[in-house]
């Protein structure tokens, strides 16, 4: 049902027919109420369980929700007051909120008890996110700052110290061909210790000799 709604001051009385019957109702409108009552219910036949007034829903936030694995923006934590003066139950009859969670999923018929227990599962769940935002932070900086992976580690040839020197640079530009050979080698192992014993053999060569 589309309801039409007005920020404008109104007469807090209102009359319909009952649709059954055509009995005259007065109603009592509920301050705050921004729904036209002038327009949907004065002097129409209404059922009374049909009558409702409400608040204007709180502005609604979106959070991009996987639906049908498609993220989409749906609204989260919209709530309303509302209230029924002719429901079968007297808790309607009062003033009581309906807390859309998300998009089409509410909890209605909150009194102020229970929206004040909703509203502390809530708050302990936000104390639980941010332990995990300072947490996701913390574990970031450890994860990108983290040293090679053990399988990483165990298949790199690390490049051995090569003393200071005038051939240094020699010796380095040679390990650089040799790391490219080991990496189209064949035979990964043996040519791994084949280089070890020529990278320690050149630079043993390039180590300036020290006499006493």
């Amino acid at each position: 049902m589309s309801i039409e709604t007005t920020a404008t001051a109104r007469p807090r009385q209102w009359m319909f027919l009952d649709k059954e019957s055509g009995d005259p109702f007065t109603f009592t409108c509920m301050p705050g109420c921004v729904i036209r009552h002038d327009i949907l219910d004065e002097c129409q036949k209404r059922a009374p369980a049909e009558i409702l007034c409400w608040t204007s829903p709180d502005r609604p936030a979106y959070l991009p929700v996987e639906c049908a694995s498609t993220p989409e923006d749906v609204h989260v934590l919209a709530a309303q007051i509302q209230v029924r003066p002719f429901a079968t139950s007297m808790a309607a009859r009062l003033p009581h909120v309906t807390l859309e969670i998300v998009e089409d999923h509410t909890i209605s018929g909150l009194d102020p008890d229970s929206l004040a227990a909703v509203i502390g599962v809530l708050a302990e769940r936000l104390e639980a996110l941010r332990g995990t935002h300072a947490d996701l932070v913390r574990l970031r900086a450890e994860y990108l700052g983290r040293p090679a992976a053990p399988e990483q580690a165990a298949t790199a040839v690390q490049q051995p110290a090569v003393a200071d020197g005038p051939d240094a640079s020699t010796v380095n530009r040679a390990w650089d061909a040799i790391e490219d050979v080991f990496k189209a080698s064949a035979n990964p192992e043996m040519t791994r210790n084949a280089l070890r014993e020529f990278v320690d053999l050149t630079a043993a060569k390039a180590a300036p000799e020290v006499t006493a």
